[in-house]
Parts: structure tokens; C-alpha cells; sequence
């Protein structure tokens, strides 16, 4: 990798010790087990995104946001699954839009530029918040909204290039 850009992302989101960390608490302790009859779960999420591309998809998570790939290289040198380690207890996992009809059948998924989702990442300052986007910029990504003060804290919002939003943000 050309250059380790991790650093410009603060630990503390990647660790799960964010404003949503109340709500994940809630969804893990409160909600699922009474939905779903358990009195424990497991402390490992996997958040599974569609894609069409999965090297550009591999390139652009590797080298934009600086995320660990976890396993070995197939024969088109992208590990199967395509996955990417947030921390110890998170992993992203990247499948082509097809393979979401084995998982969920009889479920439409959603095109490009549909947002089902917004996934957050704390940056550690304004200026690597800025760096951040355009390096989504230059990989290929969108950038849905520019860089700028919000009544919640310095934000931007930009997507991949399956269109999945990313919001960053420093807290005021």
C-alpha cells in the first residue's frame, strides 16, 4: 500500500465508541434477544455491503480508507469472501449484488444511488477530514456533500463507487 491511511481515521469509531454506540448496545442487549428469543449474542458484527466490482471494490476500501483485508488471495487475486477487518470485533464484507439473492431470496437490492444505510467515521480533525474525501474523490467515489460545518460537527458525505454513503465527521 502506498501509504498507511488508518491514521487519519479516529480509532474510537472503528472500535464501535461512537454516538450510535448507544442504540448498537440497545439493538445487541434489548431488542434482539426479545425479537428473537436469545439471551446472548454473539460481540462480532459483519456488515455486508453489495457490489459489482469486487477488485475496484477491494482497490478503492484498501487504499481509500486503509482497511485490512482478511484472508488469502483467489485465483483473480481478491480474497473470497472479500472482506476487510474494522477492528476486533468488525468486519466489512463486500459480496457481488447476485450473491445477496442466496442470502435474502425473493429480495430486490437496491440500486446504485439508493441509500439504505449511512455509515459513519469519526475523523480526528478537520484536515484529514478533508483529505479523507478526496481521496474518495480520486479513487472514484462521489462526494454527495462537500466538507463543511453542520449544526452536528464538520462533515462531508461521499459514496463508493456502488454508491453506498459514507458520512465523516468531526464533533464540534
Amino acid at each position: 500500500m502506498a501509504g498507511d491511511h488508518r491514521i487519519g481515521i479516529d480509532r474510537r469509531t472503528l472500535r464501535g465508541e461512537t454516538a450510535a454506540l448507544p442504540l448498537i448496545r440497545l439493538l445487541m442487549s434489548v431488542l434482539l434477544p426479545k425479537v428473537f428469543g436469545m439471551s446472548g449474542i454473539t460481540d462480532h458484527i459483519l456488515i455486508s455491503l453489495p457490489i459489482e466490482d469486487r477488485r475496484r471494490s477491494m482497490e478503492f476500501y484498501r487504499d481509500v480508507f486503509g482497511f485490512e483485508l482478511i484472508g488469502e488471495p483467489a485465483e483473480d487475486g481478491v480474497p473470497e469472501p472479500l472482506q476487510f477487518r474494522l477492528n476486533d470485533r468488525t468486519a466489512l464484507m463486500l459480496i457481488p449484488t447476485g450473491g445477496f439473492g442466496w442470502v435474502q431470496p425473493g429480495r430486490e437490492v437496491a440500486t446504485s444511488g439508493v441509500t439504505e444505510c449511512l455509515i459513519g467515521v469519526a475523523a480526528t480533525d478537520e484536515q484529514t477530514l478533508t483529505e479523507l474525501v478526496e481521496r474518495v474523490r480520486a479513487a472514484g467515489g462521489d462526494v454527495v456533500v462537500e466538507p463543511g460545518m453542520q449544526p452536528w460537527g464538520f462533515s462531508a458525505v461521499a459514496t463508493d463507487l456502488d454508491g453506498h454513503a459514507w458520512q465523516f465527521s468531526v464533533a464540534p
